[in-house]
């Protein structure tokens, strides 16, 4: 099922775009089903969509060598993830999963690009998007690096509310 302009257009990078761009993403986007422990993409593929999610839950996790999998992050309705490998061409450096029974939106990497290379705003927009997941990274190391266990926690915990 496509999307409408309408839902693109309540996703954070997709607002201020002119309708004729909404119109083009609407073609190459597709709403796809996830069911709770579905995979989404895998680690180590080079990927064919960016998705965001319009309900539901996805969790981000990364394997390593020895097997150990650990969540790196839980990704909440109208986040996006992969932007940065579907950007570069590069594998997943995560597997993306149903944390929940939810959509996401999967648009056709290679098509993106294509619009992208013509349309500035479209670009300037999801730069944008990943100078935002930039910051939240760096947020989050430098917690990891600065605070405490207890800190954390109780910063966790207030989020929350």
């Amino acid at each position: 099922m496509r999307p409408s302009t309408a839902m693109l257009r309540g996703l954070p990078p997709f607002r201020d775009l002119p309708e004729v761009l909404l119109e083009e993403i609407d073609a190459i986007s597709t709403i796809v089903p996830v069911q709770h422990g579905e995979e989404v993409c895998r680690q180590g593929v080079v990927p064919t969509h960016l998705y965001y999610v319009i309900d539901g839950q996805i969790a981000l996790a990364s394997t390593a060598p020895d097997g150990t999998t650990a969540v790196v992050e839980v990704i909440h309705p109208l986040g996006d993830f992969v932007l940065a490998s579907v950007m570069l061409r590069l594998p997943y450096l995560q597997a993306a999963h149903g944390v929940t029974h939810g959509r996401v939106l999967a648009i056709e990497a290679e098509a993106l690009r294509e619009i992208i290379e013509r349309a500035p705003e479209l670009s300037l927009a999801l730069l944008i998007s990943l100078s935002r997941d930039f910051r939240n990274i760096v947020r989050q190391v430098r917690d990891l690096k600065v605070r405490t266990t207890a800190q954390r926690l109780g910063c966790y915990l207030l989020a929350l509310l």
